[in-house]
């Protein structure tokens, strides 16, 4: 069995070590956890602290990079940005204000459970690997079997 590579950088390197994989020389656990690293370089994840009555509005920290259009993942459920509300901090003596929360509505209802609001990278991780997400999915459905 041969080590595992620190880094993955386009997605020859990841088909090769898929077909390692087939073959018996790498983990399938490591090109997994290679894979869920790739995914999550994806997203600019930020703690849900609040969500409206109706579940369509998401108040998390300041989060500049949100914008009107943008998708997120909250959960299972991919939403659309529809509006984005950011709150100023009291002045402070200096008479200087900073964001401190954004109000976020979307396009969906999301879980009332939900947690982190992971806005979704532009351009997409997946662009700089030549390999679409859902590419990766199917090769991690493929080394669960």
């Amino acid at each position: 069995m041969r080590n595992f590579p620190k880094n993955l950088k386009t997605k020859e390197d990841i088909y090769n070590c898929l077909e390692m994989v087939r073959a018996g020389e790498l983990r399938a656990t490591d090109l997994t956890k290679a894979i869920n690293k790739i995914k999550n370089q994806n997203y600019i994840n930020a703690e849900i602290t609040g969500i409206s009555e109706d579940r369509k509005i998401v108040t998390t920290r300041y989060l500049a990079e949100a914008d009107e259009g943008s998708r997120a993942k909250i959960g299972a459920t991919i939403v659309t940005i529809k509006a984005v509300t950011h709150t100023e901090s009291e002045p402070d003596e200096h008479g200087n204000t900073s964001f401190v929360s954004s109000d976020i509505t979307v396009s969906k209802a999301i879980a009332k459970s939900a947690e982190i609001f992971a806005l979704e990278k532009i351009p997409s991780v997946f662009d700089k690997y030549g390999v679409t997400e859902s590419e990766l999915d199917a090769i991690l459905d493929e080394i669960a079997e």
